[in-house]
């Protein structure tokens, strides 16, 4: 995506017939995106963890996760992936005393018992 500056640019030339040199640093992202001799097939992924590695026990709901989807079982169990929660969870008690209690530690770690002069009372 262009910056908007530079479109203004380019249409501000385009309106007197004119162009901006195209730089040869153009061509190489170009090439850049292309892999050379040409796109290759990538093989099928086959984890095969080592069998101490795989898990003994399973649920009922964890034998049905394990028919229809396989790699969601070896990166929970083998892997040891946990969900990430979503960027849009709204924050709550334990997040706001998480930055405070993390703002104060920087705070006192930098300060110690004494306040920095500025934020004395006169």
């Amino acid at each position: 995506m262009p910056a908007r500056w530079l479109t203004r640019l380019e249409m501000y030339l385009f309106g007197r017939k004119a162009r901006l040199p195209v730089h040869p640093a153009a061509a190489w992202v170009r090439d850049l995106d292309q892999p050379a001799g040409g796109p290759r097939a990538a093989r099928q992924p086959a984890p095969r963890p080592a069998v101490a590695l795989r898990p003994r026990r399973l649920s009922v709901t964890e034998i049905e996760t394990w028919l229809r989807d396989p790699y969601a079982i070896y990166a929970r169990h083998i892997l040891d992936l946990k969900a990430l929660k979503p960027l849009d969870e709204p924050t709550d008690a334990a997040d706001y005393g998480t930055l405070i209690h993390t703002g104060m530690n920087y705070f006192l770690a930098a300060f110690g018992e004494r306040w920095p002069p500025t934020l004395t009372s006169k």
